[in-house]
């Protein structure tokens, strides 16, 4: 079963499937909320015992480019890292899809990336790509973050819907008094990028989504260009497609619902710190029971 609904739905349909005995194969990110992501990994662990491939598609780390990035950085390349940056700087990806008179219900379905509930907002349901390749090369999650946002006034725009943010600027520590800071926009294209960057003490990973990925170090045998234009999205798509359809033919179930959880998990702790503009730890943040609810009511 393939899932491409808003990422509300996500949970409840992964749910259904594997209770019917297909496979899944999601697009990130998997839930808008603690509970959602919950509700999803214990779909994915029923996929596990059914022999079923349950995977979401996070193109990144489908690319060697990237594993290997990964690869170096882990095994100490950089030396110890001590400071990681993240952004996610775009358009707005959404426009107004209603037409006069259309139905309220209908209106947020249609504009449901702008939709906070729908979609988990920019940070759970955009910028999920970078946070996870930090957690992948962090080999981990956060433990605490604090940070802050807002929607810019888009009053009288075409783009004028939903109530998602359109900016975010978060601080995560992960473990090992790593600090990692994420800024997001969607407010333009006029500078579009997606980049993560691990800064040790002898060198530093520059890795860009669509773009360049290389390694920079004082200790020049460990300089590596690994490409110039890496094609991250419709690459990883491919890729990701090819080994889920092969795991079903063959037999040999795949099964990334722990980390795509855990990268879900680490945006929706960014959020929660961003709208409450305080620290939140990682274990308040999974205890949180707060179960949004779309409360729709179509007329189609």
């Amino acid at each position: 079963m393939v899932i491409e609904t808003p990422p509300y739905f996500h949970p409840p349909h992964a749910a259904a499937a594997v209770n019917a005995g297909k496979p899944v194969f999601c697009a990130k990110p998997v839930a808008v909320d603690v509970p959602g992501c919950k509700e999803f990994l214990a779909a994915g662990e029923a996929a596990r015992g059914k022999n079923l491939s349950f995977w979401v598609d996070f193109q990144s780390r489908a690319r060697p480019v990237f594993q290997e990035v990964a690869a170096r950085v882990q095994r100490g390349d950089l030396g110890e890292v001590a400071l990681t940056q993240m952004f996610y700087y775009a358009g707005r990806p959404w426009k107004d899809r209603s037409t006069p008179g259309m139905d309220p219900g209908e209106k947020r379905m249609r504009n449901w990336i702008g939709d906070r509930v729908l979609s988990g907002d920019i940070i759970v349901e955009q910028n999920i790509h970078v946070i996870d390749m930090a957690n992948w090369y962090l080999a981990g999650h956060p433990l605490k973050a604090n940070g802050t946002g807002g929607r810019a006034d888009w009053s009288g725009t075409q783009q004028d819907t939903g109530d998602a943010y359109d900016h975010f600027t978060v601080n995560f520590w992960y473990p090992n008094d790593v600090l990692a800071s994420f800024s997001s926009h969607q407010l333009n294209g006029g500078f579009s990028d997606l980049c993560v960057r691990c800064i040790g003490i002898h060198g530093c990973a520059d890795t860009h989504y669509g773009g360049a990925v290389r390694i920079v170090s004082e200790q020049h045998d460990k300089d590596w260009n690994g490409a110039e234009k890496d094609d991250t999205f419709k690459g990883g798509c491919v890729t990701n497609i090819v080994n889920f359809i092969d795991s079903v033919r063959n037999g040999k179930p795949v099964n990334n619902a722990p980390v795509a959880v855990e990268s879900n998990l680490t945006g929706i702790l960014g959020r929660m710190a961003a709208y409450q503009q305080r620290t939140v730890t990682w274990d308040e943040m999974m205890a949180s029971t707060e179960k949004w609810e779309a409360s729709l009511k179509l007329k189609w």
